[in-house]
């Protein structure tokens, strides 16, 4: 019987085969969060812009050149949002096929580790046939020396 150590190392040697996935879902869920967090900032901007708006509409503008103004600022404001809402959308859609690929890889992974599984306990069934015929042919010796 080995040390406890060694058989903590050889109880997570089959989690080897799943770090890679583990590492790429870690770095698809950093992509996610950098996603949040530009869509945060357009938000403030957001904010930001309407604000500005309504500082406009509040200024000794005569009503017509408010008004020219404010349409000016909110089309710009629109092309600003629709734009940013399209990085956004593109950002999405590439986070969003990583995790659908490291989805893959896993299941794949995952696959792989019961297949190796499999083989592995089809081994240590064979050798464990072949150590007991080994046992009883040494008994089978000793018995024979024995008389």
């Amino acid at each position: 019987m080995g040390t406890r150590s060694e058989e903590i190392k050889r109880t997570l040697r089959p989690m080897l085969d799943f770090a890679p996935a583990i590492m790429r879902a870690a770095d698809i869920v950093a992509e996610a969060e950098q996603a949040e967090a530009l869509l945060e900032g357009l938000t403030a901007k957001k904010a930001a812009g309407q604000r500005e708006i309504d500082d406009l509409a509040k200024s000794a503008l005569t009503n017509k050149e408010l008004t020219a103004q404010t349409a000016r600022d909110l089309a710009a404001a629109q092309t600003d949002l629709a734009a940013q809402k399209a990085v956004l959308m593109k950002a999405l859609t590439v986070v969003q096929d990583k995790l659908k690929a490291a989805q893959a890889a896993l299941d794949s992974v995952q696959t792989d580790y019961a297949s190796k599984l499999a083989d592995l306990d089809e081994q240590v069934r064979l050798k464990q046939s072949a150590l007991d015929g080994v046992t009883r042919e040494i008994a089978g010796l000793r018995a024979r020396i024995a008389v």
